[in-house]
């Protein structure tokens, strides 16, 4: 009892609750709290500072057994955790989707093995994606993070710690605080799926709390001096959820800046400074003592509510916090607290009941749903259509023909070939990942014209030779790169023809920078990209014969690219059309360059007349997505506007 009373404080617990709440009001898209996804940093350093302290004192009265860490841990996570997937499953198992629904059931198995941030990183990529935000189980991507932390972080206490000596433990986490932080900072230059989801680029935020944990807090004397400082560390980390949101590079050293705000709290405190007092008020303490399973529970919830009904006003909002709190207390009355002080649960029963058994069970739940297709008798045979057309993705159907930012410098490759592989033309594609969403229409139309293709496009670069194009000046530099690999290829190799697309910038682009510094005055913006844009084109017609341009797709808009297919699940009326709104900037630099070249040397091609007429665009044609997710077409679409374009041209 002695120790737990050494390393338990009140207002960490009410400091849970301030992250809980930060996270809830994020996700359920509260305006002004575009970053509470902060409150899972502030979380991660708890469980770094608490878990810490733990093992500090039970080493140093050598109380401290592995095995019974271990076991302690499961016991107080795993049962929550499960009983939150099994019932979800089951509630999901009515309006899921056949593919969303064997992909929640392969989602479980890797929550299962504690490897849920690997899964939703390799199949969901960022985690403000629209993809990602009807995944169920998302939000369990950090508690894989935190459960790999307690598998590590013993061993690693337990190899460098000597009794009454914390030195050198101190000293090598620090470097490897520092190491994670400069690794999740940069690579935020090239990968934002991983930066966000895994340990390494995390590792420094549980570090932070491991280290004030192995320091020990200290009180501050002063009374002014604690109010002050308990108080700005609060508000700091209340401003920084206000000031951030889903386009701020994260984790990175912003997260950084929230781990350090939450240390000082942790580190230095006084019982009676404002802070303390305001997080040990009873609402609070309630809340941060139940944090854990509304966390679990709050996003299920409202992804059940935004799956089913895609709008999400002020009453659906009211009932996924009633349900959150309601399902949450639940959760921690009957299952946190019954399950984690029940001595009567062997270590070997732990085992079988919170890892062998649930991951045999999500097993055979996942075999059967790929052995039934996800159960799809559910819907009707026009849902299964719907759903097979965004099956097929064009970046995992190409391989390593379309490569990450990360993977610029590749040249390239010979198997990568559209249309007729022997075609008596040869052909080149260039852009980012909206020339890659264009290669069904591109292997059509070669197909028919007996042009090879070489496919060679390439996220987030636009291919303007000699052109500053990226969220950051290393993104630019790397597409800048990549771009005189095209120009090399093409004075080397000179394609009969090379089609161009992109998405393309607009007035309010930020992307577009010179000398490392972003252009933000409008008009300069426009004419510094149309000349690049000519000066490319008339590069690139030195060695090819013709240049095929791209127009970006149709403007995304609040309907979501689903609608049509939760139109079929669920015998809805919505009207599933979007607005036609037009680049304004580059419909302006399109004529020019359409006055700039003739007809035979550049063609420009607008995939959005196959799909919208007058004032609006359809989301399906002939039961097939046009949409994969907010600006990307299916495979399937890009293959039917190829062969409407061939259908045009033979009138």
């Amino acid at each position: 009892m002695k120790a737990v009373q050494h390393y338990y404080r009140k207002d960490v617990d009410g400091l849970r609750a301030i992250a809980v709440i930060l996270v809830i009001l994020s996700h359920f898209k509260i305006p002004f709290f575009d970053g509470g996804f902060i409150g899972v940093d502030i979380f991660f350093v708890i469980s770094g500072f608490v878990i810490s302290r733990l093992i500090l004192v039970q080493r140093s009265n050598d109380s401290f057994s592995l095995s019974t860490f271990y076991i302690k841990r499961v016991k107080r996570l795993a049962p929550a955790l499960l009983v939150m997937v099994f019932l979800s499953l089951g509630a999901f198992g009515f309006i899921l989707s056949p593919q969303d629904l064997i992909k929640s059931l392969e989602g479980s198995l890797w929550i299962s093995a504690y490897l849920a941030n690997v899964f939703h990183w390799l199949n969901y990529g960022g985690y403000f994606s629209e993809s990602a935000s009807s995944a169920p189980f998302l939000h369990t991507w950090s508690l894989a993070i935190e459960e790999q932390f307690y598998l590590l972080w013993p061993l690693l206490f337990i190899a460098l710690y000597k009794k009454n000596s914390k030195k050198l433990l101190i000293i090598v986490v620090s470097l490897l605080v520092a190491l994670s932080a400069l690794l999740s900072e940069l690579s935020l230059n090239f990968t934002f799926g991983a930066s966000y989801y895994l340990l390494p680029t995390r590792a420094f935020e549980l570090g932070i709390g491991c280290i004030i944990g192995l320091i020990g807090p200290q009180i501050i004397r002063n009374q002014l001096l604690a109010h002050i400082v308990s108080g700005s560390a609060l508000i700091s980390l209340l401003i920084l959820a206000i000031t951030f949101d889903e386009n701020t590079r994260f984790p990175g050293l912003n997260a950084l800046y929230v781990c350090l705000f939450t240390a000082i709290f942790i580190f230095k405190y006084n019982e009676r400074s404002i802070g303390y007092k305001i997080l040990c008020l009873p609402i609070f303490q309630i809340i941060g003592k139940m944090s854990y399973s509304i966390y679990l529970w709050h996003w299920p919830i409202i992804t059940w509510i935004s799956y089913r009904y895609e709008i999400v006003g002020p009453l659906q909002i009211g009932i996924a916090t009633v349900l959150t709190v309601l399902f949450g207390f639940m959760s921690w009355r009957f299952v946190e607290n019954s399950v984690r002080h029940n001595m009567n649960i062997s270590n070997r029963a732990s085992v079988a009941l919170f890892f062998i058994l649930p991951l045999v069970v999500i097993m055979i739940l996942h075999q059967l749903s790929l052995r039934f297709n996800g159960f799809a008798e559910r819907f009707s045979p026009q849902v299964q259509m719907l759903e097979d057309s965004k099956r097929f993705k064009s970046n995992e159907l190409r391989g390593d023909c379309h490569s990450s930012l990360k993977s610029y410098n590749n040249l390239p490759l010979s198997q990568c070939v559209l249309g007729d592989e022997k075609g008596a033309l040869k052909g080149f594609l260039i852009g980012d990942s909206h020339a890659n969403h264009l290669v069904g229409f591109i292997d059509v139309v070669a197909k028919s014209k007996n042009i090879a293709v070489t496919d060679y496009t390439l996220d987030q670069c636009v291919p303007l030779f000699s052109l500053e194009w990226g969220t950051s000046n290393s993104r630019a530099q790397a597409c800048k790169a990549r771009n005189t690999l095209i120009n090399n290829y093409i004075v080397e190799h000179k394609p009969d023809i090379v089609f161009m697309g992109g998405s393309w910038p607009n007035f309010g682009s930020s992307s577009i920078l010179i000398d490392g510094v972003v252009l933000k005055d409008p008009q300069t913006k426009y004419s510094y990209f149309q000349q690049r844009l000519i000066e490319t084109i008339e590069s690139i017609l030195q060695h090819s014969a013709r240049v095929v341009l791209f127009k970006d797709t149709a403007f995304y808009s609040e309907i979501k690219p689903s609608c049509p297919l939760k139109k079929a699940m669920y015998s809805l009326n919505t009207s599933c059309e979007i607005p036609y709104l037009e680049n304004e900037m580059m419909a302006v630099i399109f004529e020019k360059v359409r006055a700039h070249f003739s007809v035979e040397e550049v063609e420009i091609i607008d995939t959005k007349k196959y799909y919208c007429k007058g004032e609006t665009c359809n989301l399906a044609m002939d039961n097939t997505l046009v949409y994969i997710d907010e600006d990307h077409i299916t495979f399937e679409a890009s293959k039917l506007f190829g062969e409407l374009y061939l259908k045009s041209e033979s009138h």
